[in-house]
């Protein structure tokens, strides 16, 4: 296999791409789940409506995130059902309370980005958009 060799001054440097403010993102986000279903739209609002403090961590994040879970699925369950399920929520709360020890940062930008990165890959799941 033979590679053919340019010169520098045939290669051009890549455009840039126009640079958009949280402000725009969040703008395109809500139109794209308000263009969807009704219930997607509130649940979307509903999420986004959630209290996130100044000194956030890893752990208060899986925290909260079983928090949603929880939340989201107590409405689907029998009064018996709901407690054994908050009975194993609350131990997997203490448990995860039990990682702070070993989590020494707060969550951090590369983090946050991780995480926007895993989420969008979701709403392309269940949207196929």
């Amino acid at each position: 296999m033979e590679y053919e060799t340019k010169p520098p001054s045939s290669i051009k440097p890549a455009e840039e791409t126009e640079k958009i403010s949280y402000n725009q993102l969040n703008k395109q986000v809500f139109q794209f789940f308000r263009e969807r279903d009704y219930e997607g739209f509130e649940s979307f609002k509903a999420g986004y409506s959630k209290v996130i403090s100044e000194d956030y961590t890893n752990v208060d994040l899986l925290c909260n995130l079983n928090d949603l879970i929880y939340n989201y699925n107590t409405n689907k369950l029998n009064t018996e059902q709901k407690q054994h399920y908050k009975n194993l929520c609350t131990g997997m709360q203490t448990l995860n309370k039990a990682l702070k020890q070993y989590d020494k940062n707060s969550t951090d930008k590369v983090f946050v980005a991780l995480l926007a990165g895993y989420l969008l890959k979701l709403v392309k799941m269940f949207y196929h958009d």
